[in-house]
């Protein structure tokens, strides 16, 4: 890690942002979690609905346009380009967008269906709206919220690509 960097007031993008050693691996992490996301929605024809389906989609495109594009480096006096920057934090946004969208929808289809709750899906969902609130009224610890957020949704995200039926 670089040099002043702490995990719980650091994001994942300002470990992956521009000009900074070895931020292509942060950056693969980043397509990787696309990946996930995309593969879910990709692979799993069982999944409810074919809003599911695009949420999740949405949430993979837009987490591997956020690696290719990076965030402004923290560090002062670092060269940037705003540009990148901004395209990095509009893909980021549409990614926590698309990720709310799939599971709200997740969850109406299983009410629709009259199944039981799926509470592993419901910590997602309320880490996916609950985090971003935290990180805004506790930025000491944008980190620790954007990585709890990511535990949640990224076990959520296995157990979709590992059940015959989501």
């Amino acid at each position: 890690m670089p040099p002043g960097y702490v995990p719980w007031r650091h994001t994942i993008s300002e470990l992956a942002a521009q000009g900074l050693a070895y931020a292509g691996v942060a950056r693969a992490g980043l397509a990787l979690w696309g990946l996930a996301g995309w593969c879910a929605a990709a692979v799993r024809p069982g999944t409810p609905s074919p809003v599911v389906r695009l949420g999740l989609a949405g949430f993979g495109v837009s987490m591997a346009a956020a690696a290719v594009w990076s965030h402004r480096p923290w560090l002062p006096g670092v060269g940037f380009s705003v540009q990148d920057d901004q395209w990095h934090s509009a893909a980021a946004s549409l990614a926590g967008t698309s990720i709310v969208l799939a599971l709200s929808t997740y969850h109406l289809v299983r009410c629709w269906q009259h199944r039981k709750p799926d509470a592993l899906a419901w910590v997602a969902w309320g880490s996916a709206w609950l985090c971003p609130l935290l990180m805004l009224v506790h930025p000491a610890a944008v980190g620790a919220w954007q990585r709890a957020m990511f535990a949640a949704v990224g076990l959520w995200l296995w157990r979709v690509l590992g059940s015959r039926s989501a």
